[in-house]
């Protein structure tokens, strides 16, 4: 199995080490885990331990005696069945209650949800217990920060593959305690469930680039994609654009146009040459293809449309339909990009730009542009960036507050991610310190008045940070870039992952700007971490099972606790 870690032997070592001795009691509670060691033990010990272990939590002495699979006595739990063993494979996409009493409801529902390029969970299947008198979840979220993910850009793009937290831009996995490189090349693979990486170079005869990366062109740049018999599960690295499987071919949009490829099964050692058949040639930027049942669903992002809404499209293989939705706001537009997609039930949700309203697509009323989450603060524009559910309840996470919005009985509420950063009446947090920064009116706020002030903005930064080949075509870009433009500090929720028995959400700016306290000097240094960062929250009474282990298993509430059986044992649980 060494061959296929993504971690090395002092790091796997390392890692071991210090999860029994410093993780074992919350490890017990994280299922991610479990994957770490059924990936160095097998499945069969990891039935053991699991089993043994779920029995025990009596302290570290059992718990270290879990671990190593040894015996301690069973402090018993109220193993009353008040349900039947229900088979996993009857969860769909809407929520469905399998319990209720005065006290509590249980459920359970698949998680199906892309945002910005990337599935943050594919079809998982979350399964909880919640008050049924107040179903809201969002206000005791109680979010602590991870370690950095790396040093190199104010994003995270993170996303669960089979149990693990991973950071798609750094190619960091989450190992309970820090985040740790995965070898290119190398993925672990899960017991049961065959898992190959593949490896795909793509050459476009006649084309202006020698090499072209499923999803974006780099000259000679290589780019690793995960397959398994159950389908496509996405790209390991953070340079790729749109992708997705449909139909036993890859989709991707790379320079504006949607291509569909016949892409095999490959080794490491393999070069295929690969002739792309164009499926939509509109010069479209496509932030995500989100799979419904037998057809394809995406939004563009168009340039140069006289349309104030890019249009969104339904691909079933052969024919595109599209349809451009109708706008109030007939000068910006209400839905100009897409960036974030949630099955719910039958429908399926869209986040948007720059209103931050959501598409609700259904096969009865297609497309419908709504009025929400309300936009209390009428803010100049917003990005629904990510979309997820939690206890059976959609999330959205929203630009430019760090906001995360929950829909209950069909109201919204908020909760923002950091107190302190809204700021009424303004563009982006630090607004009105970046003009008096930079000596900016209250009317310069957006448009040519702005952009004719940029040369001056980078004149009174120091020296070293003004750049040598500054134009009017290029000024506005290396603003953006250098974390300088009016927008820039805008708090983007770019992901929200669920796990078992947590939510992580994972944070950045605009640009991905690194924090520079010699140019950002108007942003409070303790305020940096806000961005580029992953936060975790616990949810008690909620478990995860990914969709490649939800073969054959079964839930049931015995007395307060949930259990997951496999092959009739107890594989994972969580109390109420």
């Amino acid at each position: 199995m060494a061959d296929h870690s993504p971690l090395s032997a002092v790091e796997m070592s390392e890692t071991r080490s210090a999860q029994v001795r410093s993780n074992l009691r919350s490890a017990l509670r994280k299922p991610r885990l479990w994957f770490y060691l059924a990936w160095h033990y097998g499945p069969s010990t990891l039935q053991r331990i699991q089993s043994r272990a779920n029995a025990l939590r009596q302290g570290a002495i059992c718990a270290a005696l879990a671990v190593l699979v040894s015996a301690c006595a069973d402090p018993g739990f109220d193993q009353t069945p008040r349900t039947a063993e229900i088979p996993l494979s009857q969860a769909t996409h809407a929520p469905q209650i399998f319990y209720a009493d005065t006290t509590r409801e249980c459920g359970f529902n698949i998680i199906e949800t892309v945002h910005t390029r990337t599935y943050a969970n594919q079809g998982d299947i979350e399964l909880w217990c919640r008050d049924p008198a107040d179903r809201s979840l969002i206000d005791d979220l109680d979010f602590k920060r991870l370690p950095t993910t790396h040093a190199t850009t104010a994003r995270s793009r993170i996303r669960n593959v089979e149990g693990y937290l991973y950071d798609t831009l750094s190619k960091r996995v989450f190992n309970g305690r820090k985040w740790v490189l995965v070898e290119d090349g190398a993925f672990a693979p899960i017991p049961d469930y065959p898992t190959q990486l593949v490896w795909h170079q793509v050459m476009e005869p006649g084309s202006d680039y020698d090499y072209i990366q499923i999803g974006r062109y780099y000259k000679g740049y290589m780019g690793y994609s995960v397959f398994t018999d159950r389908g496509y599960h996405g790209s390991f690295d953070g340079y790729f654009s749109a992708i997705t499987a449909f139909e036993d071919d890859v989709i991707v949009n790379f320079d504006r146009q949607v291509k569909r490829y016949d892409i095999p099964m490959q080794t490491h050692d393999d070069i295929h040459i690969l002739n792309g058949e164009t499926v939509d040639a509109e010069d479209n930027w496509i932030y995500g293809f989100f799979p419904y049942d037998d057809v394809l669903i995406y939004g563009s992002a168009v340039r140069g449309s006289v349309n104030p809404n890019g249009p969104l499209t339904i691909y079933d293989g052969e024919t595109l339909d599209t349809h451009i939705l109708p706008s109030a706001n007939a000068a910006r537009g209400e839905a100009r990009e897409y960036y974030s997609y949630l099955r719910y039930g039958d429908d399926v949700l869209i986040g948007t730009y720059p209103s931050g309203y959501l598409v609700n697509y259904s096969p009865d009323r297609g497309f419908t542009l709504t009025d929400s989450p309300e936009n209390t603060y009428d803010y100049a524009y917003r990005e629904a960036q990510s979309l997820t559910l939690l206890k059976g309840n959609p999330l959205v996470g929203m630009y430019p507050w760090g906001e995360i919005f929950e829909r209950v009985d069909g109201a919204w509420t908020v909760k923002t991610l950091f107190d302190g950063i809204r700021d009424t009446g303004r563009l982006v947090p630090f607004d009105k310190a970046y003009r008096e920064r930079f000596d900016l009116s209250e009317e310069e706020f957006g448009g040519a008045g702005i952009f004719e002030r940029y040369a001056d903005i980078f004149a009174s930064l120091p020296p070293e940070h003004q750049p040598a080949d500054l134009t009017d075509a290029n000024q506005v870009a290396l603003a953006k870039a250098a974390g300088i433009d009016t927008t820039s500090w805008g708090l983007r929720i770019t992901h929200m992952v669920v796990m078992s028995g947590e939510l992580c959400v994972g944070t950045g700016n605009m640009a991905g700007a690194l924090y520079d306290a010699d140019v950002h000097d108007w942003i409070p240094k303790r305020s940096a971490d806000w961005y580029g960062n992953v936060f975790c929250a616990d949810v008690p009474g909620h478990i995860l099972v990914k969709k490649s282990q939800s073969r054959g298993a079964t839930v049931q509430l015995l007395g307060d606790r949930i259990v997951i059986r496999k092959d009739g044992e107890i594989v994972q649980w969580a109390d109420w």
